[in-house]
């Protein structure tokens, strides 16, 4: 996988953890995260409490710029995020009828060197790296391909080397087991109804995603929490100077969260079907490595 993540994906030592971060039980609705507290919790020593002084800003201000600490951390995620934009499909893929395994294994790629591109990611141990990547690659894959939905048709669309279109009906996944298709149709319609042609906000979901602190074998899970609470209060943020209001802001943002759950049940879902067809059936080696360990626990989903 490139780099720390060419060891075996198999191997990493076990420390499955079962605690679940229901977001909507730690923030209130109209609630806004400060920064510099979810940053101070860093490291702290035991037994020793952190003074933070607030750091008052006119409410102008609060509403029509991001901090210089704010700004910093949201341009290194775009800076990253712009290695993921989903590549044109080529005759070899249409062909095979292997447009979707192959996206998925090109994406996982990208993700991986997205992620060393953000230094949060980079400070944690290679066994909570290889884990968010490991058991995230599927809800990482499709929040990707939301801007290649189109709702009225219910099927994906992609470009080809040749500028072309090819579609991907959403219809083909009617027979699969375990709803999957009405589970993608309750995902992407949600979440196409509420991001508004924003890549920025679908590049702080992404972010989110990623530092999921319910993934299996995390060591360092409140390192990987904390992380996730920041991109969430930078999704917060974002959301409240293009949308004005607390209200409206603040409903967005729920909106958006509540998206993510569906996602991460979708991504549970067909993470249980891939494996079920056998490791052999996998056209790739990476996404063999991936899937030759089904880690099905409650809290992988019911993170948000």
């Amino acid at each position: 996988m490139g780099d720390t993540y060419d060891s075996d994906l198999n191997s990493h030592t076990k420390h499955t953890t079962h605690d679940t971060n229901d977001y909507h039980k730690d923030i209130t609705d109209s609630e806004i995260i400060d920064f510099l507290d979810l940053m101070s919790n860093v490291r702290k020593p035991v037994g020793q409490s952190v003074s933070v002084t607030p750091i008052y800003r006119p409410l102008m201000d609060y509403r029509n710029q991001l901090n210089d600490l704010e700004s910093s951390k949201l341009r290194e995620l775009l800076t990253a995020t712009d290695s993921i934009r989903v590549w044109p499909v080529t005759a070899w893929e249409v062909r095979n009828n292997w447009v979707m395994f192959y996206k998925i294994n090109e994406q996982t790629m990208k993700m991986i060197q997205m992620s060393k591109r953000l230094s949060a990611f980079n400070s944690l141990c290679e066994n909570d790296r290889i884990s968010l990547i490991k058991y995230g690659c599927f809800a990482l894959y499709y929040m990707s391909i939301v801007p290649n939905y189109n709702t009225d048709k219910d099927c994906w669309s992609f470009e080809t080397c040749t500028k072309d279109k090819v579609k991907f009906p959403l219809e083909t996944y009617r027979s699969k087991p375990l709803g999957v298709y009405e589970q993608y149709k309750l995902f992407y319609h949600k979440i196409c109804g509420e991001w508004d042609m924003d890549p920025v906000v679908l590049d702080l979901l992404t972010a989110i995603i990623l530092f999921n602190p319910n993934r299996p074998n995390l060591i360092a899970k409140h390192m990987v929490k904390l992380q996730q609470h920041v991109y969430m209060y930078l999704l917060q943020r974002y959301l409240l100077l293009r949308y004005r209001t607390e209200f409206d802001s603040q409903n967005k943002f729920l909106k958006l969260i509540n998206a993510l759950t569906d996602l991460e049940v979708l991504a549970q879902k067909k993470r249980t079907l891939t494996v079920g067809m056998g490791t052999q059936s996998i056209p790739f080696d990476l996404l063999r490595e991936i899937f030759a360990d089904n880690s099905n626990t409650a809290s992988n989903i019911l993170v948000y």
